[in-house]
């Protein structure tokens, strides 16, 4: 535990052990009180002492929880980041529609540009496919529109 975390422990500590002294301190007083207005009075007072109390102790219950994620569902996600880099094709063929679309969201950054003149435009790619890519050490481009036969003038 960090050194701010236990400061955060010891103050919560504190404000849970005074708002505890305060509550002791109104039962007392209704025990000693005669059925009345004053009596109401303080039973609406513990009453809202309780409620106030009852949120630094839920704070210093958290503070020793781990809010990690359940590893069952985190080997879920891993298992389906891996299948999807592994074969994203089998993912698009045999997914439902939600699938698709996150298959979409983990492929690209963007939407689709189009254009009407120069028709689809080049999209974004996410950080896997561009670390893949680095991998690749040919060059590829396009097909020339002349043709892979060599140009020879008329």
């Amino acid at each position: 535990m960090t050194q701010q975390a236990g400061a955060v422990q010891v103050n919560l500590k504190k404000q849970v052990k005074a708002l505890e002294g305060q509550i002791e301190r109104f039962l007392g007083l209704i025990a000693e009180c005669e059925p009345g207005p004053a009596l109401k009075a303080y039973g609406r007072k513990v009453d809202a002492l309780e409620t106030e109390r009852l949120a630094p102790s839920e704070r210093l219950a958290d503070l020793g929880r781990d809010r990690g994620v359940n590893s069952a569902e985190a080997w879920k996600k891993l298992e389906l980041a891996l299948a999807f880099l592994t074969n994203p094709w089998k993912i698009w063929e045999y997914g439902d529609n939600a699938l698709r679309r996150t298959l979409l969201r983990l492929t690209f950054t963007e939407r689709f540009a189009y254009c009407r003149e120069t028709r689809p435009r080049t999209p974004k790619t996410t950080l896997p496919f561009k670390a893949l890519g680095g991998f690749c050490p040919l060059k590829l481009e396009m097909v020339r529109p002349t043709g892979l036969e060599p140009v020879f003038p008329p």
